[in-house]
C-alpha cells in the first residue's frame, strides 16, 4: 500500500522496493531523477506494543545505517539522503529520519 501512495512521484523519482544495497535490502527507496533532489530510503518494522513503536523505529532507521543501504547513491550523483525508520502497531505510527 505504502508504494501505492508514492506512484503520483514516478515523474521525479524512481521508485524501488526491496532492492539489494550495501549489506542487505531496504525496503523502500526514492532515487530522484533530478540529481540536486534527495533520495528517501525506508524502513519499517511492525511492533507488538505502542510503548514498543519508538525503539523499533530507532531499530529500523539504524538498520539503514549499519547494512549501508545509501551505498552507492553518491556515485549517482545524489549528496543527499534521507534515511527514515517507520514502526507500525495497528493505526499507531512512530517516524524517526535522518539526513
Amino acid at each position: 500500500m505504502f508504494l501505492g501512495m508514492l506512484i503520483w512521484l514516478r515523474d521525479k523519482y524512481e521508485v524501488k522496493s526491496n532492492g539489494e544495497r550495501g549489506h542487505g535490502r531496504y525496503d523502500a527507496m526514492l532515487i530522484p531523477l533530478d540529481k540536486i533532489k534527495p533520495a528517501y530510503l525506508f524502513e519499517f518494522k511492525v511492533s507488538k506494543t505502542i510503548k514498543g513503536l519508538n525503539a523499533k523505529a530507532e531499530e529500523a532507521l539504524t538498520q539503514i545505517k549499519e547494512k549501508q543501504y545509501d551505498a552507492g547513491l553518491k556515485e549517482l550523483g545524489i549528496s543527499k539522503v534521507y534515511r527514515i525508520g517507520i514502526a507500525f502497531k495497528g493505526k499507531n505510527v512512530k517516524v524517526k529520519y535522518e539526513v
